[in-house]
């Protein structure tokens, strides 16, 4: 006897659609390689993309902080030794404008290559720039000065012709208090601020270490003119901090 075969339905037809779908599907993904995705390039940090001299030039946050190197402690032994040496050669030794060329020549090379082992290290661990010739011929022309060219004779205010030795004396004390302030407040600044840019702010320190040299000499020179008094110190100190102040809100404003 035969049976009557039953009509299909709406629902079995969508059935066996979607069954024939996951067949085609899994049978694609079997015949597909797998291959991994790259990135995008926007994942891929600055830092991968550029070398370390764009970074520091387009992103400063990203790149990486500047180390302090550190001299071998024998050569600050050294170096201490030798300006001990100098110093008491000054004091002790006699030097005078009247001294031979041999003792100016041997006390010339001394303090120039002493100044040259002092600060060309220190050049080298702070990274900081004019620091080696600011302090070699700063200290070269105080203690030049001090040895060999004869006192003046005559006020500051009277002029001619002790001008010339006021102005190199007061030159070199310059040059030399500001090669002593700018490794100093430097290291300052790295203990001071947290902010990256402050910290490794050099044209922050250079400007701090020339105010300091500035003082130096004006106090130099005031005390020649005999006008150095405890209200002239302070009234000096008070027009260099307020000029400092202002620079760093302007800077602090550009920034913004």
């Amino acid at each position: 006897m035969r049976t009557r075969a039953r009509p299909r339905t709406r629902a079995h037809e969508m059935a066996t659609l979607v069954a024939a779908d996951a067949d085609v599907q899994r049978a694609d993904a079997g015949s597909l390689p797998s291959i991994a995705l790259a990135a995008p390039a926007s994942s891929v940090t600055a830092r991968q993309r550029y070398t370390p001299v764009v970074v520091a030039a387009l992103q400063p946050e990203l790149a990486s902080p500047p180390e302090l190197r550190r001299p071998p402690l024998w050569l600050a032994a050294v170096v201490g030794t030798a300006w001990a040496g100098i110093l008491a050669w000054l004091m002790i030794g006699s030097l005078g404008p009247q001294t031979s060329q041999t003792p100016r020549l041997i006390f010339g090379l001394a303090v120039s290559g002493l100044g040259l082992l002092t600060w060309a290290p220190l050049q080298w661990a702070t990274r900081l720039p004019v620091l080696t010739w600011r302090g070699t011929v700063g200290w070269g022309i105080v203690l030049w000065t001090l040895a060999f060219v004869p006192p003046p004779t005559q006020a500051l205010v009277a002029g001619l012709p002790d001008i010339p030795v006021y102005l190199l004396f007061f030159g070199g004390l310059f040059l030399a208090s500001n090669a002593v302030a700018l490794p100093l407040i430097y290291l300052w600044g790295l203990r001071r601020y947290h902010n990256r840019a402050q910290r490794f702010d050099v044209s922050r320190s250079r400007r701090q270490a020339t105010e300091f040299g500035l003082f130096v000499a004006l106090c130099a020179v005031f005390a020649v003119m005999n006008i150095l008094e405890i209200v002239t110190v302070i009234l000096l100190i008070a027009i260099l901090a307020l000029s400092e102040m202002v620079m760093l809100s302007l800077k602090g404003s550009g920034r913004s």
